[in-house]
């Protein structure tokens, strides 16, 4: 006997939204960011490729090239030194491809920082942080020399620290060899696990995963830190004259020092910039006040609070406390490793607080288009037995999902599709129509989506 026709993928499960997803078609998958984030990188910092090597690089080639001795220890000895042998035997004096690598390492870092945000936030808010990231101005000392390196690979170790603590399986304790990789560059990212065990870079899901990789980590920083100590490398325990390169500052110093790495980190458009000097610069103290406050008044926003916006504040200072103290240091590539926070907070804001208004717009977009779509493929059937050629059965089946904080809500109608009769099973009955979202054997069923769909922040609702 010849089984009845049935619609072609009746009844078959709907397309769960993107990881991260917001509301709406505001989510769209956007393939061309990557492309976006690079083009942007490469347009500001593309300048860097015609400059040839600066003072503090000399040092480097000098011991790559044995004329001076070769480092010891752990300071800083993947970029001091073992960078500098690889490019020498690749490179020699070729200075554009010491700044290609830099430029390259930036854009990796660029690229890292988007996938993590966009785990997080929407990939429109995700992409807004990247390119904000990619093309700060605060950042190009750490481009425009090459000794810089040390700021850049310090932030990719890190960036990776924090992917591979939420990988599965094995890949977990990867993340404390990213981070031993991240000291070794540089100790500007001392502290990455205490902004990993506040959330920094993780949804809120992830969270109970990282605590083991985040107490190895902080093991590595420990140990890190009492062997600095030990080396002296700055020659503090002996005590500094308060004109050495590297002498303590005062807790007046260190607030300004505060309000100018504010000031930069906010201060960014060309015609209000008036000085690129690498010192104390009370010009944009009224920039770090009116920042300090934006940040201090985001905390009272529930959906910024739900989107990590404390967390980022909190990874921001914890990134410059190394450098906060000294007195004569006062650098704009220390704001490289504290630049992902800050993307990360205006990623936040974006989402929080433009996506909002975006959302019914997408919404109805999505209420007119998906009637359309669903009568080749709808998601659901009829609970009427057996209706009428010339009728349109319409389900009231909705989807719904919201962002973390987020109020909107999508509400998507779907038409089911014409069937003249319920699908014969192999034993000659026919099988009882189902109800709306349901699939014969499957583990869907009217009152909502399996385990796994449950985990992934969308709710499921009939009228």
């Amino acid at each position: 006997m010849a089984r009845a026709r049935t619609s072609p993928r009746q009844g078959s499960r709907p397309p769960l939204p993107p990881r991260g997803a917001s509301a709406g078609s505001f989510e769209a998958p956007l393939r061309w960011a990557p492309w976006a984030i690079l083009a942007g990188g490469a347009v500001v910092f593309q300048g860097a490729l015609r400059y040839f090597f600066g003072q503090d690089d000399f040092a480097g080639l000098a011991r790559a090239s044995g004329v001076l001795p070769r480092m010891r220890g752990v300071w800083r000895y993947v970029s001091g030194q073992l960078y500098f042998d690889a490019m020498w035997r690749s490179a020699g004096l070729h200075a554009w491809v010491y700044h290609s690598t830099s430029l390259a390492a930036h854009l990796g870092c660029a690229l890292l920082l988007y996938h993590l945000l966009a785990r997080r936030l929407s990939r429109p808010a995700a992409l807004v942080g990247a390119i904000g990231f990619a093309t700060h101005p605060a950042l190009y000392t750490a481009l425009y020399s090459i000794s810089g390196i040390g700021e850049i690979l310090a932030c990719l170790f890190a960036l990776a620290a924090l992917r591979f603590a939420v990988a599965p399986g094995p890949w977990t304790w990867a993340a404390p060899a990213a981070f031993a990789l991240s000291l070794l560059a540089k100790e500007s990212t001392l502290l990455l696990p205490v902004a990993m065990a506040i959330g920094f870079g993780l949804p809120p899901r992830e969270r109970e995963r990282v605590r083991r990789p985040a107490l190895a980590c902080a093991l590595l920083a420990a140990a890190y830190a009492v062997e600095f100590l030990r080396s002296d490398v700055f020659r503090v325990r002996g005590g500094l004259p308060e004109n050495a390169a590297y002498a303590l500052a005062g807790p007046l110093d260190a607030g300004r020092n505060l309000l100018t790495y504010l000031g930069w980190t906010s201060n960014l458009f060309l015609p209000t910039v008036r000085g690129v000097g690498d010192a104390v610069d009370p010009l944009v103290f009224p920039w770090g006040v009116a920042l300090g406050v934006i940040c201090l008044a985001g905390l009272l926003s529930p959906a910024l609070r739900s989107r990590g916006w404390a967390s980022a504040g909190l990874t921001w200072v914890l990134f410059l406390i190394p450098v906060l103290p000294l007195k004569s240091h006062t650098y704009h590539y220390y704001l490289y490793a504290p630049m992902t926070a800050a993307a990360w907070a205006l990623g936040a804001a974006f989402d929080g607080l433009v996506s909002a208004r975006l959302t019914p717009r997408a919404a109805t977009a999505a209420a007119v288009s998906w009637p359309r779509r669903s009568r080749s493929r709808g998601p659901c059937s009829s609970t009427r037995s057996r209706p009428s050629r010339s009728s349109s059965r319409t389900c009231a089946a909705t989807r719904r999902w919201t962002a973390p904080g987020s109020p909107a809500t999508s509400m998507t109608p779907c038409v089911a599709p014409r069937s003249r009769a319920a699908p014969a099973s192999r034993s000659g009955r026919r099988r009882s129509p189902r109800a709306c979202g349901t699939r014969s054997g499957s583990r869907w069923s009217a009152t909502g989506p399996p385990t796994s769909a449950r985990r992934s922040s969308m709710a499921w609702g009939f009228a």
